[in-house]
C-alpha cells in the first residue's frame, strides 16, 4: 500500500481554487482592475490568480509540482503584500491569512512529495567506489 501524502491533492486543489477565485474577486471589487496604475500588485495578483486556477485544474498526474509552483509563487506575492501593509502601520488581515494558508499548503505539498532529485548513481545502487 502506498503511503498517503501529507496533504491530499483534492485539498490542495480546493485551496488553490478558493484563494485564486477570492483573489480574482478582490481585484475586481477593490477597484484595482479599474485603476491599474494605483496598485503595484495588480500584475502579480493576476499571475497568482492564473497560476492557482490552472493548478487547481491540472490533471492529477502532474498536479503536485504545478500546485507547488503556484502556492510558492502565491506565498511570495501575498507575503510581500502583507509586509507592504505592515510598513504603512496597517494590518492586511485578508492578505496575511492568504499568505499563511498558501505557505502552509506549499509546505505540506513539499513534505508529501518524492524527491525531485535522483540520488541514484549511474554506477548502480551501491554508488561509486562502493562494492
Amino acid at each position: 500500500m502506498t503511503p498517503r501524502p501529507h496533504l491530499p491533492l483534492r485539498r490542495a486543489r480546493a485551496v488553490a481554487a478558493v484563494i485564486g477565485l477570492a483573489t480574482g474577486v478582490n481585484i475586481v471589487t477593490s477597484g484595482m482592475a479599474a485603476n491599474p496604475g494605483t496598485s503595484l500588485f495588480l500584475v502579480p495578483d493576476l499571475i497568482v490568480v492564473a497560476l492557482l486556477l490552472a493548478a487547481a485544474a491540472t490533471p492529477t498526474a502532474r498536479a503536485r509540482p504545478v500546485l507547488l509552483v503556484a502556492t510558492g509563487t502565491a506565498t511570495g506575492v501575498f507575503t510581500t503584500a502583507a509586509m507592504a501593509y505592515a510598513l504603512r502601520g496597517e494590518v492586511g488581515w485578508g492578505v496575511t491569512a492568504f499568505a499563511v494558508i498558501v505557505a502552509t499548503t506549499a509546505a505540506l505539498l513539499a513534505a508529501g512529495s518524492p524527491s525531485m532529485i535522483d540520488t541514484r548513481s549511474a554506477a548502480g545502487p551501491a554508488g561509486p567506489g562502493r562494492a
